[in-house]
């Protein structure tokens, strides 16, 4: 992956950025600065879009297939959004849904609505259940559920 996600803090200075810009460029990378802010950028971008299509995927709209596919062909991505998800993990997407979830910073106004208990799939956030479980049946087909 070429990218190389820059996390600039509120003590970082112009300089350290730009030292460090320069040598992932000589690394052959490209960077992106970012603010220090829950998620950062890839990894938000990428829950919610995770998040909408396993909203899609309960409502019946299309197959795990199709989704990907969708993006892939539709936007250009690389990999669709399941595929993404079995790619980093799902233990992994999990954590980064509760790290946002928990983060105060997307606890105001609209930004909040995209991990909103209401919205989850399987209604495993509105029951924040110790047993919640996440299940992974044949290839990219994942969805998150709780246990009785």
């Amino acid at each position: 992956m070429a990218l190389v996600e820059m996390v600039k803090g509120l003590l970082t200075s112009a300089e350290t950025i730009q030292v460090t810009k320069d040598m992932v460029v000589k690394l052959g990378k490209e960077p992106v600065v970012i603010k220090d802010a829950p998620g950062f950028a890839t990894t938000r971008l990428g829950v919610a879009l995770y998040l909408e299509a396993s909203r899609m995927l309960e409502e019946g709209v299309a197959s795990c297939a199709d989704i990907d596919k969708a993006m892939k062909l539709g936007y250009g991505h690389r990999m669709g959004p399941f595929e993404t998800c079995d790619l980093v993990g799902l233990d992994a997407r999990l954590n980064n849904i509760n790290a946002l979830w928990e983060s105060p910073a997307t606890r105001s106004g609209s930004r909040r609505s995209c991990f909103a208990a209401s919205s989850m799939p399987g209604s495993w956030a509105r029951s924040r259940a110790p047993r919640a479980a996440i299940i992974s049946t044949s290839g990219s087909n994942s969805l998150f559920a709780s246990s009785p």
